[in-house]
């Protein structure tokens, strides 16, 4: 993670359901880059399956700050800008493309992680996904702050997956 500021900053980063934790200081005008979310043991915070997750990452800032996720691997790595939930949306689409990938157990995939209780989902996939939901259909799913949800495309090989898109 990154996380930059304008003005000093105290920032905790935590992993809900793992023991995972981190507080770091940072000075005004400048980027920390000093946490790295695991993905290994107790602490790993990886969502490896479709469907309901507790694993959902929390920021804390005493001040105003801008966080960005980088992930990387051997093959392949990207990055994104991490939004408050005060700029959470009602409707949304994702947009996926066919998986294909150097990794095994590689998915097109996309997830939703719940700002608040009883927290309602409409999901309805293009194409069928791993957990078995079939395409064009609406599912729903109900969270609480800070619970995940998680669908991945089927997978069609050892390295392929469906594409397809939620609405």
């Amino acid at each position: 993670m990154y996380i930059s500021a304008d003005q000093a900053a105290v920032v905790t980063v935590t992993v809900n359901s793992t023991g995972f934790s981190q507080t770091v200081n940072i000075p005004a005008n400048t980027v920390n880059f000093s946490i790295i979310i695991p993905k290994s043991g107790v602490n790993d915070a990886r969502i490896m399956s479709e469907g309901l997750s507790t694993k959902g990452i929390h920021i804390v800032s005493d001040v105003p700050i801008v966080v960005y996720a980088h992930q990387y691997g051997l093959f392949s790595s990207g990055a994104t800008m991490l939004m408050p939930m005060e700029t959470y949306g009602y409707r949304y689409y994702s947009i996926n493309y066919t998986q294909i990938s150097n990794y095994p157990d590689s998915y097109s995939w996309f997830y939703v992680v719940a700002a608040e209780d009883n927290t309602r989902l409409l999901i309805t996939p293009s194409d069928s996904t791993e957990g078995g939901w079939e395409p064009s259909l609406t599912y729903t799913v109900n969270l609480n702050k800070g619970e995940i949800y998680n669908v991945f495309g089927k997978k069609t090989g050892t390295f392929t997956s469906k594409r397809f898109d939620g609405q």
